[in-house]
């Protein structure tokens, strides 16, 4: 690295170049770590997307590509006071009936978001099935609000974080804005 820095100094490579350096050296050192697992949620499934709460960075949001989403709790469960922690899995949501009708989506939960609010329990899930619903981790059979977007898949979403009531969705080409009231 000192050599890099040393020709980028002499001008003979640009600063770029140390930047690439830079970046090629950290993503050959990354590496899993070694004090922390995660119970497997689904073997089967894929995770499509991933939310760590706002309030504390306890609960990791995940969404599943067969349609359901999961909570995973981060914090150290055994409370060995050691540096091993064992990501329990908290909540599975159901996997809906066709069409998004179930309580569940019927098809890959493409993201997942806790409200920003601080509300603590809220959180939003889109799918391809063409649904947006809001649920309360503290009551997670039932989603609290559901919205049908017209238009097919919902690739993304994205709470406001000021507002906390405006949720805009991704659907194909369209753009649908959901206003909640409280």
């Amino acid at each position: 690295m000192l050599k890099v820095l040393d020709l980028v100094d002499r001008g003979v490579f640009s600063p770029s170049v140390l930047k690439t350096a830079e970046l090629f050296r950290r993503s050959v050192n990354l590496s899993l770590s070694a004090t922390a697992t995660c119970e497997a949620s689904l073997p089967s499934s894929s995770v499509l997307s991933l939310d760590l709460d706002p309030s504390n960075g306890r609960f990791l949001l995940g969404g599943l590509g067969d349609g359901r989403w999961t909570i995973h709790d981060t914090w150290n469960v055994e409370g060995k006071g050691t540096l091993e922690h064992s990501k329990r899995l908290v909540e599975q949501g159901v996997r809906g009936g066709g069409g998004g009708g179930g309580r569940g989506h019927s098809k890959a939960v493409n993201t997942v978001e806790w409200y920003p609010a601080g509300d603590g329990g809220l959180f939003a899930t889109s799918s391809s099935d063409g649904t947006l619903k809001i649920w309360d981790a503290n009551e997670p059979s039932t989603p609290v609000e559901t919205f049908a977007v017209g238009g097919g898949v919902i690739n993304r979403h994205h709470i406001n974080p000021q507002r906390g009531t405006d949720i805009a969705g991704k659907s194909n080409s369209k753009i649908g804005v959901c206003i909640l009231k409280n």
